[in-house]
C-alpha cells in the first residue's frame, strides 16, 4: 500500500486495541459502504419509493441492490 502524504487527518475509533493502519483500513471499507448508499439514493431514487408494507420495502431494497451489483459488475 503507499502512502501519499498531503498532511494529516483525524479518525476517532472507539475500540482502542486497534492499530492506526487498522483504523485507516477499516474507515475505507467504511467510505466503500457510504459511496454505494449515496449512488442508491442519488441515481436509483431509493429514497423516493414509498412502501406501505415491511414485506414490500425489504423485496423492493433486494432488487435495487441486486440491480446495483449487476450495473456495477458490467460498467
Amino acid at each position: 500500500m503507499s502512502v501519499i502524504r498531503y498532511g494529516w487527518i483525524s479518525l476517532l475509533s472507539t475500540n482502542t486495541s486497534l492499530s492506526a493502519q487498522e483504523i485507516i483500513e477499516r474507515y475505507g471499507v467504511r467510505f466503500g459502504i457510504e459511496e454505494v448508499f449515496k449512488d442508491l439514493k442519488e441515481a436509483w431514487r431509493w429514497s423516493k419509493q414509498e412502501m406501505r408494507k415491511l414485506e414490500s420495502s425489504k423485496a423492493v431494497t433486494a432488487m435495487n441492490m441486486m440491480m446495483y451489483c449487476l450495473t456495477e459488475l458490467v460498467y
